[in-house]
Order: structure tokens, then C-alpha cells, then sequence
């Protein structure tokens, strides 16, 4: 009898540990409305259109990009500000498109609290690595580096979550990838700026 009841107890742990993983993992993978997401990519939109309806870009550039001396000067803001701004239209379109398909899918699966963190996080360390590897002659913009670090989150949450995911992380990582987008598009001061033309001085 006591054989039994040990085998009872333990069947019934089992199962309402099955039972509480089920929850967890329904509740992840909930679908939700990504309105972080929408967000991040509606402020830069305006913020893009904006600055060339105002003829205001120029002076976007020079005042809020990742722009070595003035981040060392006490302009810690441009750490971010230089992440909601770029270059040209075709910089804007492939990387809203990458967010859209990576944020949506990872703003699901981590919350908009933690979602937005990572998004802010990934901004603030890639306008850094910018400085690095760009040196202090040259302005860098664009949303590339958070969305690479969405993208490197949203790879660690499907290797976590692989057996649940499926192919989901492959339809999202993969249009992703092959994305011909400059990660840290940079040019000089006396660049001008055109919405339709490719700014990038490493060219």
C-alpha cells in the first residue's frame, strides 16, 4: 500500500508540474498586440519624415547622433537619440521592416516591460561599439544595433523555448539576416543629406 501511495503522490506531482508548465509556456506564447513595437517604429517614422518636412535633418544629425567627441563632451542622450534617426529612406525601410519582424515576435514572448529594456539596452551598447569602431570624425545613426540586439534575445529565448517554437524563430530570423542593412551607417559633417540616397562614408 505504501508503494502505491508513493506512486499515486509522485504521478499526481507530475502531473500538476505539467500542469503549471503548460500555463507558463500559454502564457508566453499568448498572442498579444505589439504596441512597443508599433511605437518604436511610428516615432521613427515621424521622426524621419518629420525632419526632412521641417528641412530640420541636417540639424537632427548634427544635435542628436552618435558623435564621439560630443557623447565624451557630457551628450550621454545621443546614446539613443542616434538610434531613432537615419540617414536615408532605404536605411528607415529595412530597418523597420527587421524590427516589425523580430519585435513583434519577441515583444510576444518577453513582455513590453523587459521587450522595451532590451530595445533601450541593445540602443545604448551598439551607439558605444559605434564610437569604437567609427573613430571621432564621423556621425552614426540608425535603429540597426537594437535591432541587433533584439535579434541576438530573440535567438537565446528560441534556443530556450526551441522544442515550443518550432519553425517560428526561422520565419523570423531568416528575412532578418539577408536584410542588406548597414549596422552602423556614418559619414562626415559636411555630408548633405538626401531621403532617397545612400549615406554611408564606408562605401
Amino acid at each position: 500500500e505504501k508503494g502505491i501511495e508513493l506512486f499515486a503522490k509522485i504521478t499526481t506531482d507530475i502531473n500538476k508540474h505539467n500542469e503549471n508548465d503548460a500555463k507558463k509556456v500559454g502564457k508566453i506564447f499568448k498572442n498579444k498586440v505589439p504596441y512597443i513595437t508599433f511605437a518604436l517604429i511610428v516615432l521613427n517614422v515621424l521622426i524621419f519624415f518629420g525632419g526632412f518636412a521641417l528641412n530640420a535633418q541636417k540639424e537632427l544629425i548634427n544635435n542628436f547622433s552618435v558623435y564621439a567627441p560630443a557623447i565624451r563632451a557630457g551628450e550621454y542622450y545621443r546614446l539613443i537619440t542616434g538610434a531613432f534617426l537615419h540617414g536615408n529612406f532605404l536605411h528607415l525601410i529595412f530597418n523597420m521592416y527587421a524590427l516589425w519582424i523580430v519585435g513583434q515576435q519577441l515583444e510576444n514572448f518577453l513582455g513590453k516591460g523587459k521587450y522595451l529594456g532590451v530595445y533601450l539596452f541593445s540602443a545604448i551598447t551598439s551607439s558605444l561599439l559605434s564610437m569604437a569602431a567609427n573613430g571621432s570624425n564621423t556621425y552614426s545613426v540608425g535603429a540597426s544595433g537594437a535591432i541587433f540586439g533584439l535579434l541576438g534575445a530573440l535567438l537565446y529565448f528560441g534556443y530556450y523555448y526551441r522544442t515550443y517554437l518550432g519553425s517560428t524563430i526561422r520565419t523570423s530570423i531568416l528575412p532578418v539576416i539577408v536584410l542588406p542593412v548597414d549596422k552602423y551607417p556614418s559619414f562626415p559633417p559636411s555630408a548633405e543629406l538626401n531621403p532617397l540616397a545612400v549615406i554611408d562614408s564606408n562605401s
